[in-house]
């Protein structure tokens, strides 16, 4: 009998979702740099959980997180540099049959193309499946590109143990009649691409505790200074906003796990490790009925929920409801607007009533929580008039943090038709690397280009999050912003709004070490040309109390920050 060769050895990896060194230009702006502190992946503790339980082929399986491997000690910043030689250390020094590679976003397409070149060097007869949002988005792309065996598209619990069952002609009637086989792609023996779209989404009910163990956490842990890992209760959308692919990834079925198992996971997570949980659900709040069950759970079980920016629709908040997210723990509530333009609102199928916004808005700060919005801005044919009325109502709703971001048209969505049928598209397929939210070199646009978008958002950043912050204003939040710019720090050194916002905050709290300590970093920072041309025009805003106090700190200790970058003492 001819052996017959065993693909038994997996191993899962996620590559880094930052930006690669190589995909960064020269002269990049420093306002576009990536803002990278990364949490233990979720997605490959989720796919050990589900392969583990249904494992009756007998897989060894390992999994790795590259991202979380570069945390070197606590308050150091990842060095994204670092990463090349830790993902070649990992892929040259394990032993598998199976390589499944986590890619989270399109830009992270340079990670990719090394993995599968490592892989295809170091373990050249092993079988590469790549899953995440990459290949859900590029499915056929990926194939094409890459000498990869088979891409997953979307949701990859059941996907993967296809899979790999099939590479071993194993057959488990039960399994596959339970979990039809769907959302994947591959090449047949000729070569031609075939991609079977995902038709079927999971029970939530059927998909185990994302199993951690299989993560180096507690390195993480120690490294980081953090203890923050992500839970999952919910997944689907029933919304249709154009500009929004998740449903290619989750569907627009709302899909929830029942109540107490979730607070059994979330009991259970808390006694292993007593870490942050950060759920990472799109819309937890609009089954209400399920949402009001959970919140008391939380409370009648003593759990204190995640303090970070929670996710929920706008018009599915109401007072009762942010009482009993106060009372669990949360101290951060964050709604979506996208836009403040109502033209665009009705474009995007958004459909957002501002009058409730505002409504939710005041009801999240009347009860002492913090209130973060998403805006979204370069949508097709989006006038200047309509960006602006963005950040009219971002001023009027005045958050206590905001995204900015600039729109993606990812392929697959409404917009992306809409933009490809008006010839607006301008990005080549090809160049995928900036892909990514913090460019706008995507559509044309005859009311703007993209330098010009970019400045506009950044601006409004710098003004909304850092020198006219909504905390500033209120005595019991300035050590929750202090503390949101100094970890700010941690991932983007040397941005001055933070430097200025904390140094400014310590001179409010009587702590003059701190305070020149922190103003110090400021004009160190100036030094640096790149920080010093992104940041020198704001300390012509005299009007502002920290730009001005900054100022004065200078002319008093005989600082000049010259116009060539740098600094001099007089």
């Amino acid at each position: 009998m001819t052996n017959v060769k065993e693909y038994r050895k997996v191993l899962l990896l996620k590559v880094p979702h930052c930006v690669h060194p190589d995909a960064v230009p020269e002269n990049d702006s420093f306002r576009l740099k990536h803002t990278f502190r990364p949490i233990p992946s979720f997605g490959l503790a989720a796919l050990c959980a589900f392969l583990q339980k249904h494992n009756t082929f007998g897989y060894d399986i390992k999994a790795v997180d590259i991202n979380i491997e570069a945390y070197k000690k606590p308050g150091v910043p990842i060095d994204i540099y670092d990463y090349p030689a830790l993902l070649e250390e990992q892929i040259k020094n394990r032993e598998y049959d199976v390589l499944g590679i986590s890619v989270m976003f399109v830009f992270n397409i340079r990670w990719l193309h090394l993995a599968v070149a490592l892989s295809r060097k170091y373990h050249p007869q092993a079988k590469i499946i790549v899953g995440g949002g990459y290949s859900t988005i590029f499915p056929g792309k990926c194939l094409k590109d890459l000498e990869v065996d088979t891409v997953v598209i979307g949701e990859g619990e059941a996907t993967l143990v296809h899979i790999l069952n099939r590479y071993n002609h194993f057959h488990d009637p039960a399994f596959e009649e339970r979990f039809p086989f769907n959302g994947y792609g591959e090449k047949d023996p000729q070569g031609n691409i075939r991609v079977t779209p995902r038709t079927h989404f999971m029970d939530m009910n059927d998909i185990p505790a994302a199993a951690w163990e299989y993560l180096d956490v507690e390195k993480y842990f120690k490294n980081s200074g953090d203890r923050m890992l992500a839970i999952e209760g919910v997944r689907g959308c029933p919304y249709q906003c154009t500009f929004c692919n998740t449903q290619l990834s989750w569907g627009y079925k709302l899909r929830y796990k029942k109540v107490d198992t979730l607070i059994r996971e979330m009991l259970a997570l808390d006694k292993k490790f007593r870490a942050q949980l950060h759920f990472i659900d799109d819309n937890r709040s609009i089954n209400r009925q399920w949402m009001m069950d959970f919140l008391h759970r939380v409370l009648e079980n003593h759990i204190d929920l995640e303090p970070v920016p929670s996710s929920f629709h706008a018009h599915h908040l109401d007072g009762e409801m942010l009482d009993l997210l106060k009372q669990g723990g949360i101290k951060t509530v964050g709604i979506a607007v996208e836009t403040g333009s109502p033209e665009m609102q009705k474009r995007l199928k958004k459909n957002l009533d501002f009058d409730k916004v505002r409504e939710v808005v005041k009801l999240i700060k009347s009860r002492g929580l913090r209130v973060h919005i998403n805006y979204l801005f370069g949508f097709p044919n989006e006038t200047l008039a309509q960006v602006q009325e963005t950040l009219n109502i971002a001023r009027e709703l005045k958050a206590h943090s905001n995204q900015f971001l600039i729109l993606v048209p990812y392929p697959g969505t409404e917009l992306y038709r809409e933009a490809q049928q008006n010839k607006l598209l301008v990005f080549e397929e090809n160049d995928l690397d900036n892909f990514e939210p913090r460019r706008s070199n995507y559509l044309y646009s005859d009311e703007w280009t993209a330098a010009q978008l970019e400045e506009i958002i950044y601006d409004a950043n710098i003004e909304l999050n850092f020198l006219d912050n909504a905390s500033l204003y209120i005595p019991e939040q300035l050590d929750s912003l202090r503390e949101f710019c100094e970890k700010l720090l941690l991932r983007i050194p040397g941005h001055i709004a933070s430097y200025l916002v904390v140094g400014y905050i310590y001179k409010q709290q009587h702590d003059p070490a701190n305070y020149e300590k922190f103003y110090q970093g400021a004009i160190e920072s100036f030094k640096d040309q790149g920080t010093f041309e992104t940041f020198y025009r704001y300390l012509a805003l005299d009007h502002n109390p920290i730009i001005r106090d900054f100022n004065n700190y200078c002319s008093t200790g005989g600082i000049e920050i010259k116009a060539t970058g740098g600094q001099s003492v007089g």
